[in-house]
């Protein structure tokens, strides 16, 4: 039985997991290279002296999804249409911000609309408020995914700078995503 409360991260050898926890069900995620998540790869990414080892077990399934490269529409609005989720931006896992991001636009849409007397108008605030803040995300998931993947001094040097700044770096780091689903409550 595996149980930790909250999120976690590990960082290593150019690859990464993260677990959080779901209701009574826990959720993780490991990022590593294609080359190397094939077939037995769990003793390598989870070995024997680690605490995640018993994620290694043979009563557990995982489901191999390769990560797309990330994109942000050109055109949110065309006349009477709008995109949202992922029709409008992919996002990288990396700040587990796909599904809230789709859900910030909904909120978004919403707030627009709400006793709009011009549908076009409130479309265009929309399509320029979302694309502005998904496009940042979308580029600090990714700067977010290259950090956790590094290897060799490099990721000496950011193990350090995580260990320093500690919980401070993070939140530091993640002020943008958070302040961008304020605007919308």
């Amino acid at each position: 039985h595996f149980s930790l409360p909250g999120s976690h991260l590990w960082l290593g050898r150019g690859r990464h997991i993260v677990h959080y926890p779901i209701g009574a069900d826990l959720n993780v995620v490991a990022t590593l290279p294609t080359a190397q998540a094939r077939g037995d790869w769990q003793p390598d990414v989870l070995p024997a002296s680690s605490p995640l080892a018993v994620l290694g077990g043979s009563n557990i399934s995982w489901t191999q999804t390769p990560i797309s490269s990330a994109f942000t529409a050109d055109c949110w609005r065309r006349g009477s249409v709008v995109l949202a989720g992922d029709a409008a931006h992919s996002m990288p896992p990396h700040l587990a911000q796909g599904a809230g991001q789709g859900l910030a636009d909904a909120a978004s849409l919403l707030r627009w609309l709400d006793g709009a007397n011009d549908i076009d108008a409130a479309f265009a605030g929309y399509a320029r408020e979302r694309a502005g803040a998904v496009s940042r995300i979308v580029q600090k998931a990714d700067i977010s995914g290259r950090i956790m993947a590094l290897s060799g001094p490099a990721a000496r040097l950011r193990d350090l700078a995580l260990n320093m700044g500690g919980p401070r770096l993070m939140q530091s780091w993640l002020a943008e995503v958070w302040a961008a689903d304020e605007t919308l409550v």
